[in-house]
């Protein structure tokens, strides 16, 4: 990584990126955020990890929106990387392999019921911009007529993951509840909460609990030392 963003961070973060660089056996890249990257997440003011393995090797590139050199995204999209490719976290993909669209939004809260955590330990300050972000999510979703199921259920994780002390997540949970879904809203945290990190199970909880089918779906997870990806459905029931 370019020494002038590496020798920022934290020493926690500089160990994940040698860690992160050894197993991909290159370096984790600095760029501008594309215009195709934005589209693809539907987002042009917040950073981004361009990742994957094209005939075995392993790239993972931060891309940045112009004129930021946020430290703590640049931690946070480290460690999306990490999970990635130094611990070989399962992610939730389309049934072609692809981490685009809704599955892509499924994977993303999934990793950071960890990540978001992580990264307001080592950044305290980060918690008001993450509060603010759920809270900003959740009325956008409310606005909407009628609200969608699985923006409500998503919502309703990382909340209540996250930030349970938000005020908005009483409004949140009177339209849970008139949508008839307040059950399965807390059936899927107490899955989530009994999975204890294990990404296939939760990804089976949160797959149901949106009303996905899984034939549509597959877990996915990189292997750098085999050079290889491996890919196994998401369980059902």
């Amino acid at each position: 990584m370019d020494r002038r963003f590496a020798e920022l961070l934290p020493e926690a973060s500089r160990r994940e990126v040698l860690e992160v660089e050894e197993a991909i056996e290159g370096e984790i890249e600095i760029a501008p955020l594309t215009l195709e990257f934005a589209a693809l997440v539907g987002r042009s003011d917040i950073a981004g990890l361009d990742s994957g393995m094209q005939n075995g090797r392993s790239f993972a590139r931060i891309l940045l929106p112009p004129g930021s050199t946020s430290i703590p995204s640049i931690a946070h999209e480290i460690m999306h990387a990490h999970r990635m490719f130094v611990q070989s976290v399962w992610s939730v993909t389309d049934a072609a392999g692809r981490l685009k669209g809704p599955p892509a939004r499924l994977e993303n809260d999934l990793e950071h019921l960890d990540i978001v955590p992580r990264e307001i330990a080592l950044f305290p300050s980060q918690k008001l911009y993450w509060e603010r972000d759920q809270a900003e999510s959740i009325i956008k979703a409310l606005a909407q007529s009628p609200s969608r199921r699985v923006e409500l259920m998503l919502l309703w994780l990382t909340s209540t993951k996250l930030s349970p002390g938000l005020v908005e997540r009483k409004r949140l949970e009177k339209t849970i509840t008139k949508a008839g879904l307040k059950l399965e809203a807390g059936r899927l945290i107490n899955r989530i909460d009994r999975a204890s990190g294990d990404k296939l199970k939760m990804a089976a909880a949160l797959v149901n609990a949106v009303g996905f089918d899984p034939s549509m779906l597959r877990m996915m997870r990189y292997l750098p030392g085999e050079r290889r990806i491996e890919y196994c459905p998401i369980a059902t029931g």
